[in-house]
This record gives structure tokens, sequence and C-alpha cells, in this order.
């Protein structure tokens, strides 16, 4: 949906609002131009954020960086950490690790991560 259509959009509920009487509902059309605006992607700045989630059986742990190296050096970082409690084997390397962390634990434990959208900014009307 572009500008033209909000402001379409508006035109003809603030006409419908005028004919039946109902003018707070007009407040609650310029609400819904604010928040259909925010949603446009040509007003908003966007970037892009990697969450690693480590779930374990004590619960689950986050962690936010802004590259995929990152992500990937911080979830190798835990390999390496918990490997020895997990007694995987020397010859598995830290990627085959990571790769099968899930197997490797006993099916108690993942590590993976998401590509997260992050709004720097919105511009509104």
């Amino acid at each position: 949906m572009n500008k033209g259509a909000i402001n379409k959009f508006m035109q003809i509920e603030s006409q419908q609002f005028e004919q039946t009487g109902w003018a707070a509902s007009f407040q609650g059309a310029e609400l819904l131009k604010y928040y259909l605006e925010t949603l446009l992607l040509e007003n908003r700045k966007m970037k892009e954020v990697y969450l690693i989630t480590y779930e374990h059986k004590h619960g689950t742990d986050h962690t936010v960086v802004t590259t995929q190296a990152l992500a990937e050096a911080a979830m190798l970082e835990w390999v390496r950490e918990w490997r020895t409690v997990f007694q995987i084997p020397e010859d598995i390397t830290d990627e085959q690790a990571l790769q099968d962390w899930y197997d490797l634990t006993g099916c108690t434990e993942s590590v993976t991560y998401e590509i997260m959208p992050v709004i720097t900014e919105i511009k509104t009307s």
C-alpha cells in the first residue's frame, strides 16, 4: 500500500464517518493511517542482526551480533566451552560438533541463529 492509497482510504473513511455522525472513529482512522505508514517499507530504515539461541537443559541463552561471521564465531565458542562436558571425541572438529550439536548432546541442547530485522528509523507524515 503506498501513500496515495492511504490518503484515498482516509478520504473515503472520513466521508463515511461524517455521513454516519461517528466523528470519534475518525481519530481511529488517523491512528490506522499512522500505523499503515509505519509499516510501509519506504518509510523505514532497516538493518539486520543475528539472534543466536542456545537452548539447554537449564533454559535458553540469547546473544545478538551484527554479522554472520560473529554469529558463527560465537556458536563455535559455545561448542568449545561445552564439548568436554558432553565428552565429544577430539577427532570431531568444532565445526562438525556445531553441525551435530543436538545429536552429540543427547538431544538436550541446540545452538542456532536467525536473521532478525531491526527498524532504525520510521518517517511519518
